[in-house]
């Protein structure tokens, strides 16, 4: 097992930080305002947008450079539904009852795809366990309601 990192503020405080190890990070235009959904997102996609876009903002963590990835979180999002409206016929079955039929398997691993998709989409927005660690909120001891609830999602840093 390794040494866990040392934090920049301890090795200051400390008095063994060397700034050459320093890796400087990009700072990217934080965006303010979540723009206007793109046009070809489905009911659900816009949704995601609205709701899980505005999240991010308040979090100070979406830039203009995530808003690519971000409309592939989306359409991933309205693909992974229909494929399952596809498979389960609208509702009427399980979804282990439809992946029990050997004529569902193409949209059953595209569906399977499609969520797997997602889930390494989340990671980049660190909407999971893992990359959470890598969010930070810098408004968090403001008393601002919201960015103690985004303190509160991202684990209580």
């Amino acid at each position: 097992m390794s040494r866990p990192k040392l934090s920049t503020e301890y090795k200051q405080k400390k008095g063994t930080l060397r700034p050459c190890r320093e890796q400087k990070k990009a700072e990217y235009k934080k965006l303010e305002k979540m723009p206007p959904p793109p046009s070809g997102l489905g009911k659900a996609g816009i949704e995601l947008w609205v709701t899980f876009g505005n999240q991010l903002i308040e979090a100070g963590i979406f830039t203009v450079l995530d808003i690519h990835a971000f409309t592939l979180l989306c359409e991933s999002r309205d693909r992974a539904l229909m494929f399952n409206d596809a498979l389960t016929n609208n509702g009427k079955l399980s979804l282990a009852m439809a992946i029990s039929d050997p004529d569902n398997a193409p949209l059953y691993r595209a569906f399977k795809f499609e969520i797997e998709n997602q889930k390494k989409l989340c990671q980049e927005f660190g909407m999971s366990p893992r990359a959470r660690n890598t969010v930070s909120v810098k408004n968090a001891d403001s008393g601002d309601p919201d960015a103690r609830r985004m303190m509160e999602l991202i684990g209580g840093r």
